[in-house]
């Protein structure tokens, strides 16, 4: 067995001495000695531009981890590269399919020793992740080589150790023909960025175990372990447990157990029951020489009557896609980040994951069996700058896999190996032929194959949306980033498979507009099955500012090119795992009990697959104001999938306030993932019973008409408006000035990344400065108040009127009436700059987290506090942030200040910041903000919508595009106290 560095560029190598693929199963000596060497940990290390290079000094480095990420903040072995679709080595060198870049392949060599254990007669090596390439030698005999960065590769090294101490040398390339068909949106490192460990096989060895369940009629399962077995001959017999039953069989090359459980319990999300699985090889006198171990789930799932069903029950996902990250170590994983994701998913009620675009590390499918969540598993492919360029589809003779045959057993054998890895975890219910590769001969292969060793699965593949020459390489129809409306009609025409949107919901930025369009649709369309959101977690990494800040950052701020700038950080978690409000989104919209309260009572929708809702706790709340005034909690019955009115507990009052009824299912008892009483679900029902607030004039007495402003004040408050600019400049109380400087008309809200997508700031550019530079034709002296006009600084000069009212009281009602045409703006509303010690916030109105007038789902009216500019740094490119929409009252205080209080009768959009719209747009990270100086608070009666259909056109949905007519008004009521 011979390598020649010359075999990177060719995709017909690609695994040399590489061991069979083979179950993930736990094993061990038969006296429960582990037969496991970890050897992560410090390795000497050495690096080159490219491998025919000078390499610099030996150092040292961490496995695992990014060889980009190591060294010093001077990153003297190379930048990580962010790219979509375009491969890292565009616009350095021009080069095929089959060529690989020859003046940039940087190039890693690792090395290590170690001592192997006394006893062990067979020495092997695991390599878990390798990117891209790695080429291994053992005491400088060449042990094996192998492609494929999120597939297992392991070689035998008994032969080529020895007793004493043994060296390991590793080269690992960023480039070889791999690269071509990992063309993920991701972050380009290389590296042994997951682990490395020696390992030993007892005399006689469970290579490989396939566990199949299938439900009989009278719903006893039927449990068959297909078991093949290495040096069969040192072993007597295979001895097989699971739930308290023994069988046993004489050993062989391949031994087939056929067990059973009378009665299972099922698995599923709602109910991951597991049963525990044991092998043991015995010797000739019944010892145990080897014990394995694995935990099974018995489920049924697959195709029925048309629609995908599990355990006969039809399935909707509510899904995220989630790539493996951490933006200390990129997707160098802990297993307790990938824990703190599950838990985190199940606590939003999400109840699947794509692992995209590759097999993730085996303890994501262990936590997901345990935990409960179902997964799309999907093969380490993708080539999609191979086929579409310049965002044109354009398929040509350098199109990946397609069906070129030197590339056809690479990518098959991808298949094979998260096949074989991860074939016994019950959580995997279908598998993905990749992502994004476009058609072909070998995509439809790969689902054969798939379907031949494991025809209990379903295979899917979005790409034949791209590419129906072979449309049964998928046996779903599946598409990214359509409309609701766009699946409707798909689906009126097409009837030949269950539909999901394995990406949706484009989560970039302020994002996630309008999800129940989606949600809701899978409760009315049988054959659409649900979705999975884009995406999970922002891959923002950590970088060091030479000031000596460490803040997060995106594509381009290493320095790197090409890049794809801010379009990695599209999560609904940050990258140090924030959860952002669009989490609260998911959560409403995935719930698994859906609740519509109005005065007749609450219609409840039992949407689970399994579960009656008589096992969680049902409490009903009235509120007046945000004040919990009366709680019933009940245990009601109703079954899955149906639907009950149930009656208010109580009656509702008529008296003056702002009445609430809330409806919440939590916990009865703890589960693995929540405490009891954590809420799963709720509803709620908004009465607004306010009376109109009684308001006596001003007396004249308090007015000052002077020559250059008028003012308004008994002494203790106090209002001041400039004559000339018509403007608001003072609003104190005690002597103390709660303006930074004066109100202003706003029209405008910081484009959000859907926006820039859209163009939206191309389309209303003017408005981003036309109150700001608005200028006042008229103001005058009214009964009352004072009336000012203004024309704003657009082509067409359209009007505002905006009345001042005062009253005894000391407080200040605004009315800003519209008096153009027909037409849609960001915004409507005022900007207060308020003295920056205003720095906490209470609102009456829908939270606790961030809302958009389309992204309400999840939220609660009540009353809320927070501080000054909670959200400012959740989105990586400052934009639009912190609105809670359906607020009626809000305060802004501080310490040792009087607070401004705001109300309106009706509801508006409010926020409050340290920065104006104008200067969150001007920056492109949140450290190059200006310093803070002011607290920014923003009333509108409403504004544009974040939309999330896709970020590169999709406008918001009609609905939630604010357009104001002629004579719309928006009142604003301000006092200090």
């Amino acid at each position: 067995m011979q390598f020649s560095e010359s075999m990177l560029a060719d995709p017909r190598v690609f695994a040399l001495g590489c061991l069979p693929a083979h179950s993930s199963h736990r094993f061990c000596f038969g006296s429960g000695e582990s037969c496991e060497l970890s050897l992560n940990g410090t390795w000497g290390f050495r690096w080159a531009p490219r491998p025919d290079a000078d390499f610099t000094p030996w150092t040292t480095i961490r496995v695992p981890g990014h060889i980009q990420l190591q060294g010093g903040p001077s990153y003297p072995f190379g930048t990580p590269q962010y790219v979509n679709k375009q491969y890292p080595w565009d616009g350095h060198e021009h080069i095929h399919p089959g060529q690989i870049p020859q003046r940039w392949n940087p190039t890693g060599e690792y090395r290590r020793t170690f001592v192997l254990p006394e006893g062990w007669q067979r020495c092997r090596i695991r390599f878990e992740g390798a990117d891209s390439a790695l080429a291994l030698w053992c005491n400088g005999s060449f042990a094996g080589y192998s492609e494929s960065s999120f597939d297992t590769a392991e070689f035998d090294l008994t032969e080529l150790v020895h007793g004493g101490e043994n060296e390991l040398v590793a080269r690992v390339y960023r480039f070889s023909s791999g690269s071509w068909i990992e063309d993920q949106d991701f972050w380009r490192m290389s590296g042994l960025f997951r682990p490395v460990t020696l390992f030993t096989t007892p005399d006689a060895h469970l290579a490989d175990i396939r566990v199949q369940t299938t439900l009989g009629a009278d719903g006893s399962a039927a449990v068959q372990a297909d078991c093949r077995l290495e040096n069969a001959q040192n072993a007597s017999a295979l001895r097989l447990t699971l739930d308290g039953r023994t069988w046993q069989l004489p050993a062989g090359e391949t031994v087939c157990v056929k067990a059973a459980i009378a009665s299972p319990r099922l698995w599923s999300a709602e109910a991951p029951n597991l049963y525990p699985l044991c092998v043991e090889l015995l010797d000739a006198d019944g010892g145990v020489i080897e014990r394995s171990d694995l935990d099974i789930g018995v489920r049924e799932f697959g195709i029925h009557g048309g629609v995908m069903t599990l355990n006969g029950r039809r399935i909707v996902f509510k899904g995220v896609d989630r790539h493996e990250w951490s933006a200390e170590h990129g997707r160098a994983v802990t297993y307790e980040e990938t824990e703190w994701d599950i838990l985190n998913l199940k606590r939003h009620n999400v109840n699947a994951i794509r692992t995209s675009h590759y097999p993730n590390r085996t303890f994501l499918y262990d936590l997901c069996d345990r935990y409960g969540l179902y997964v799309i598993d999907e093969v380490n492919l993708e080539t999609h700058g191979s086929w579409e360029k310049r965002n044109i589809i354009q398929p040509d003779e350098y199109t990946l896999p397609n069906g070129r045959p030197e590339w056809r057993d690479a990518v098959l054998a991808r298949a094979e190996a998260m096949y074989q890895r991860d074939k016994n975890h019950a959580c995997v219910l279908i598998w993905s032929c990749g992502n994004e590769s476009f058609g072909g001969e070998t995509l439809k292969a790969m689902h054969d194959y798939l379907h031949a060793v494991d025809p209990g699965r379903v295979v899917h593949y979005e790409g034949v949306a791209h590419d129906r020459r072979f449309n049964d390489t998928s046996d779903i129809e599946s598409q990214m980033y359509p409309s609701a409306a766009a699946v409707r009609e798909f689906l009126a025409e097409h009837r030949d498979k269950p539909m999901i949107l394995c990406e949706y919901g484009h989560s970039m930025g302020n994002s996630c507009g309008a999800l129940e369009e989606y949600t809701e649709l899978a409760w009315q369309e049988p054959l659409y099955q649900g979705g999975f959101l884009w995406e999970y977690m922002d891959h923002a990494l950590w970088k060091q500012l030479p000031d000596g800040r460490r803040v997060l950052v995106y594509g381009g701020d290493f320095g790197e090119a090409p890049h794809d700038g801010e379009f990695c950080v599209d999560g609904l978690v940050t990258g140090d795992r924030r959860n952002s409000a669009k989490m609260q989104a998911v959560r409403g919209v995935y719930q698994d009990f859906a609740m519509e309260v109005d005065k007749d009572g609450i219609r409840l929708h039992n949407r689970t697959l399994f579960t009656n809702l008589d096992r969680y706790d049902l409490t009903i709340a009235l509120t007046c104001n945000g004040e919990v005034r009366r709680t019933v909690t009940l245990h009601q019955s109703l079954a899955p999938g149906e639907r009950c009115p149930l009656p208010l507990p109580f009656a509702l009052p008529e008296a003056d306030g702002l009445w609430t009824v809330d409806a919440a299912v939590s916990l009865r008892e703890d589960t693995s993932w929540a405490k009891a009483g954590f809420v799963i679900a709720r509803g709620q029902g908004i009465f607004d019973r306010r009376a109109a607030a009684d308001s006596v004039p001003a007396d004249e007495a308090l007015f000052a008409d002077c020559d250059f402003n008028y003012g308004v004040t008994d002494g203790d408050f106090g209002f001041m408006i400039n004559r000339n600019s018509g403007r608001l400049i003072s609003l104190r109380r005690g002597g103390v000035e709660l303006l930074a400087g004066p109100a202003e008309l706003n029209f405008w809200r910081a484009p959000t990344c859907n926006d820039d997508g859209a163009a939206m700031p191309f389309h209303f550019a003017k408005w981003a400065q036309a109150g700001r530079y608005a200028q006042a034709d008229k103001v005058e002296r009214v009964r009352g108040g004072i009336r000012v006009h203004y024309l704003l600084a657009t082509e067409a000069r359209e009007g505002v009127e905006a009345l001042w009212k005062f009253d005894n009281a000391g407080r200040c009602t605004v009315t800003l009436t519209w008096e153009g045409d027909t037409v849609e703006v960001p915004e409507f509303g005022l900007l207060l700059p308020l003295n920056v010690g205003l720095d906490r916030v209470s609102i009456l109105g829908l939270g606790p987290e961030e809302t958009m007038p389309d992204r309400e789902r999840g939220a609660l009216f009540g009353r809320w506090d927070y501080p000054v500019g909670k959200d400012e740094d959740i989105y990586m490119v400052p934009q639009e942030n912190g609105a809670r929409t359906g607020v009626v009252e809000a305060s802004v205080s501080g310490d040792g200040m009087p607070a401004l209080r705001l109300s309106t009768p009706g509801s508006m959009v409010f926020s409050a910041g340290h920065w104006t719209p104008n200067e969150l747009e001007n920056a492109r990270h949140f450290w190059q903000l200006p310093p803070v100086t002011r607290t920014i608070v923003r009333c509108a009666a409403g504004v544009r919508g974040a939309g999330g259909d896709d970020s590169w056109g999709a406008l918001p949905l009609a609905p939630y595009r604010y357009t104001l007519h002629r004579g719309d008004s928006f009142t604003l009521t301000l006092w200090v106290e």
